[in-house]
């Protein structure tokens, strides 16, 4: 089964779109990667989401222009992606753009809301698409997060220690898998959230991030903003946990540069690069992880990763590639695993994951043009997955 995963994350920075074959070997599945690029949203369409993105209050009139222009530019993505790889896929999973998680002060899911109007996307490609991932596990009574854990724990799962996967995109997740445990996972905190809206403000929005993590090594931790930082509740909340650009946006950075106004620009962005080094290898060096396999856009940010190396001397970190998948093109890749496992009518989610009450299948169809598809049947369930 040919599956074209895409997604666009919290970093709002392209929709990044992976082909895989996806093939049943008793329980096992076995994933051929076929073509992975990440594909810019155009002009109008990112300054749409910018500037609707938390802390931004919006009315419905650009709810519906933002579920109608990014489904179209998934759209095209998606003829994109299947012009170049000269591959016509049997199903499109599309996560869309997640533009609000809500949770509430405990720390519950309440609900998510990913955009990008599927339709438009059966529409144009005449293909299935499977959408709306998220919701099932959070009426579920999970956090509709993260869901990496996934592909990280079907590939990981048969290792003899304890290693991790890392990922480090708009917020960093972190998944762990101990033999003869049950596999968990949780949002960390900000990976690249406060370190791209200190460039921004920094640069006057020339700049949407931090290159190679050259900004964050000129400057010098400031130590009383970083203690500041740190006493943030979310860290000391119990996972299963998730977070997004709900509470860490501009205007968190705004008001802690208000309390800080001592601190310049430069020194603010190596304190958040020290503060995201800080709350991942607290976690890390908790655990023991002797391995972390690490993707998203973090993993090119060389001060941050140097920070998390100097912080978690006994841990070994690897590029995700080394488990035979593009980084880049890893969350993509996990949705064409979910739609893959949909449709035999598995579960996609890990409860011990996301605190949900239990597995379920994932996703809701738009139609191509030979209709609803018939489940397929497989007399396994699915429990690791092997890249050949």
């Amino acid at each position: 089964m040919i599956i074209l995963g895409m997604i666009s994350g919290t970093s709002y920075d392209g929709i990044d779109c992976s082909i895989g074959e996806f093939t049943p070997h008793a329980s096992e599945i076995l994933l051929k990667p076929l073509f992975s690029k990440t594909i810019e949203y155009p002009e109008y369409v990112y300054k749409l989401i910018d500037t609707s993105m938390p802390p931004e209050w919006v009315d419905l009139q650009r709810v519906c222009e933002l579920d109608t222009l990014i489904g179209e530019a998934f759209a095209d993505a998606a003829l994109l992606a299947i012009k170049e790889s000269g591959i016509t896929p049997d199903l499109i999973v599309s996560h869309g753009q997640t533009m609000y998680h809500w949770i509430s002060a405990g720390g519950a899911a309440l609900g998510t809301l990913q955009l990008g109007d599927p339709a438009r996307v059966a529409e144009a490609t005449g293909i299935t698409v499977l959408s709306h991932l998220r919701s099932r596990d959070v009426a579920a009574g999970g956090q509709g997060a993260p869901f990496a854990s996934l592909i990280d724990h079907m590939l990981l799962n048969g290792v003899d220690q304890k290693v991790a996967a890392l990922n480090l995109g708009g917020i960093s997740n972190m998944t762990i898998v101990k033999p003869g445990s049950a596999t968990i996972a949780y949002d960390v905190g900000p990976a690249n959230a406060l370190i791209d809206a200190g460039v921004r403000i920094h640069s006057s929005g020339k700049l949407n991030y931090d290159e190679g993590g050259k900004l964050g090594a000129q400057g010098k931790h400031n130590e009383a903003l970083l203690a500041e930082l740190l006493k943030e509740p979310y860290y000391a909340l119990q996972y299963p946990k998730s977070t997004g650009k709900e509470l860490f946006n501009q205007t968190y950075l705004e008001k802690i540069r208000e309390t800080h106004p001592e601190v310049g620009m430069i020194d603010l962005i190596a304190t958040l690069t020290e503060l995201t080094a800080i709350t991942v290898s607290n976690e890390i060096n908790k655990f023991g992880v002797a391995v972390i396999y690490v993707s998203g856009g973090g993993q090119h940010n060389q001060t941050l990763m140097g920070m998390m190396r100097s912080l978690s001397p006994n841990t070994r970190f690897a590029p995700y590639e080394e488990l035979g998948i593009n980084s880049d093109g890893k969350e993509a890749y996990l949705f064409g695993l979910i739609g893959f496992l949909s449709s035999y009518n598995q579960n996609g989610n890990i409860p011990s994951s996301t605190g949900a009450s239990g597995g379920r299948i994932l996703g809701s169809l738009s139609p191509g043009k030979s209709g609803f598809p018939k489940p397929y049947e497989s007399a396994f369930e699915f429990t690791s997955l092997r890249i050949i």
